[in-house]
């Protein structure tokens, strides 16, 4: 009788191990819900469509993923948590709009100046994330982890009417997404305003703000410059914030092994992807302005600048950084003093 029990007992054991491994080996498509937050249109939106793309085609159809532009989904504002629960699967998150989640992210925003070329202020981010385990942690905290990042051109002030000087934005109600840009700006006498992405084109137009700081191209895929045509910018005034492309642990973790590696295969290619077509993109996304709003490109007097740059609050913006980060349990010394020698390796007279 007991062989029979054991017999019954290992049968069925056999039926629950063959079951288990028929599972794994015949899972059905799954379909990753994408919150773009962004237009259809543009750069970014060629990588995620080619995202999309790959994973389909290389995973046999067993990865489908869904792409909902603009905020159909979540707003910038709400993009992040929603990757963190899960009921978007991908997300693109914009480090400067969490300022407290993301804490560490926001060292790269307080040092104004940076590479000129965009391959190198590639290189230089990623030497820095990978070198500290805090950027990576910050993320894997609220169950998410980087797929792909993209950069941003060059930094701009964007306005109504024509300014020549930054002297001449004094008093006025300047926009950022950043709060050490917001603490920049206030250095040189401008009121800054801090506004959901969303109301910035009717905050232009109506003349709620005066203008805004921020990328090259997200004047251009915002199409900010129909109500904001004059610009003022410099390339060595770079947007180091990343924005990220994360993608939920729980999402990934549900896939086939092969398909996890997959995705980390594309999103390091579609990386690569994305530089390089910035890099030809930045005289693009001007000629294209100037055409369709007669948008006006000037260049930052170089000392002004510098004087921007030696404002006490500007200049002690990574310390007093730093030393928030130490009170969290953060590197912050460590982390600030790592960006600053490396950035005396491309602007050695700044820093």
């Amino acid at each position: 009788m007991r062989k029979l029990i054991n017999f019954c007992y290992l049968f069925l054991l056999a039926i629950l191990v063959f079951t288990s491994f028929g599972y794994t080996a015949e899972v059905g498509p799954v379909t990753l819900r994408l919150a773009a937050c962004m237009p259809p249109t543009g750069i970014r939106a060629d990588v995620l469509n080619w995202i999309a793309e790959e994973a389909k085609e290389r995973s046999e159809g067993r990865v489908n993923i869904e792409i909902f532009w603009e905020d159909t989904l979540f707003s910038y504002e709400e993009v992040f948590r929603g990757v963190m629960i899960g009921t978007a699967d991908i997300g693109s998150v914009n480090t400067a709009n969490y300022p407290k989640e993301l804490f560490v992210w926001g060292v790269f925003n307080t040092f104004l100046l940076g590479p000129k070329n965009l391959q190198s202020q590639y290189q230089f981010v990623q030497e820095v994330i990978e070198s500290v385990p805090a950027f990576k942690a910050s993320l894997t905290n609220w169950n998410q982890i980087i797929l792909t990042r993209f950069l941003y051109m060059p930094g701009a002030f964007g306005s109504k009417i024509q300014y020549d000087s930054l002297l001449d934005f004094t008093g006025k109600n300047v926009r950022a997404a950043s709060m050490y840009h917001l603490i920049a700006l206030k250095a040189l006498g401008i009121t800054p305003v801090s506004l959901p992405w969303a109301d910035v084109y009717t905050g232009l137009d109506k003349g709620t703000i005066d203008a805004m700081f921020t990328a090259i191209d997200s004047f251009y895929r915002g199409m900010m410059d129909e109500v904001a045509p004059y610009f003022l910018w410099d390339s060595s005034l770079w947007m180091p914030q990343s924005n990220l492309i994360t993608i939920n642990t729980g999402s990934l973790n549900k896939l086939l092994e092969e398909d996890q590696q997959m995705l980390h295969k594309i999103g390091e290619e579609a990386e690569m992807m994305g530089l390089r077509l910035l890099e030809g993109e930045i005289e693009n996304n001007m000629k294209t302005m100037e055409e369709r709003s007669g948008a006006i490109f000037n260049k930052f007097d170089t000392e002004e600048l510098s004087m921007w740059l030696n404002k006490s609050t500007v200049k002690e913006m990574p310390d007093t950084w730093a030393k928030e980060a130490e009170t969290m349990g953060l590197p912050g010394n460590e982390i600030v003093e790592l960006i600053r020698n490396k950035l005396k390796e491309y602007l050695p007279d700044i820093y």
